[in-house]
């Protein structure tokens, strides 16, 4: 993807209430330990050889968060990385983005 890239979509809420999102990804900071923060301001950087570093919005409904791509260790094999509780207040279509 490149940094204009972002995807959007919907989702369904059946009922109104708390629910857990988690945001699961896999990365890894170059071999010299070095992330996009060290390179062109914190942008993709095909030089860069890591997206660690890099800053995204996630939107879930009237809900976002600015977050910023930690080292999981592992850019093949996915972790959870966040995890939160949003309270979502009516059953309806939502949009989301990241």
């Amino acid at each position: 993807m490149e940094p204009e890239d972002y995807l959007t979509g919907e989702f369904i809420l059946n009922k109104p209430g708390k629910y857990k999102v988690q945001l699961v990804y896999a990365s890894q900071a170059a071999k010299d330990g070095s992330t996009l923060s060290e390179h062109t301001g914190a942008v993709f950087d095909p030089k860069a050889n890591t997206t660690v570093g890099g800053r995204f919005a996630l939107t879930l409904g009237d809900n976002t968060m600015q977050l910023t791509i930690e080292d999981v260790k592992n850019k093949e094999r996915p972790s959870i990385f966040m995890q939160a509780m949003l309270n979502f207040q009516l059953p309806e279509k939502k949009q989301f983005a990241l």
